[in-house]
C-alpha cells in the first residue's frame, strides 16, 4: 500500500510541474475610429517580437477582438 501511495505521489508531482509550465496569455481590445465608431471586420495582427510568430484575428460586429493562447514574450 505504501508503494502505491509513493507511486501516486510521484505521478502527481511530475504532472503538476508540466501543467505549471503551460502558462499562456490573451490580448484583447476594441477597435474604433477617430469619432469613436466601432470598426467591425478590421484585421488585427499580433507578432511575437522574439520568435516572429504571427497570429491574426478579425474584429466582430462590436469592434472587439481577442487573441488567446499566446506564449510568454513581447508582442507587437
Amino acid at each position: 500500500m505504501f508503494k502505491r501511495a509513493g507511486l501516486t505521489l510521484a505521478i502527481c508531482l511530475s504532472v503538476s510541474s508540466a501543467l505549471f509550465a503551460q502558462a499562456t496569455a490573451t490580448i484583447s481590445g476594441r477597435v474604433v475610429d477617430q469619432a469613436g465608431a466601432v470598426l467591425p471586420g478590421a484585421t488585427i495582427t499580433v507578432t511575437n517580437a522574439g520568435t516572429g510568430a504571427v497570429r491574426e484575428t478579425v474584429t466582430n460586429e462590436e469592434g472587439l477582438y481577442s487573441v488567446p493562447a499566446l506564449l510568454p514574450g513581447k508582442y507587437k
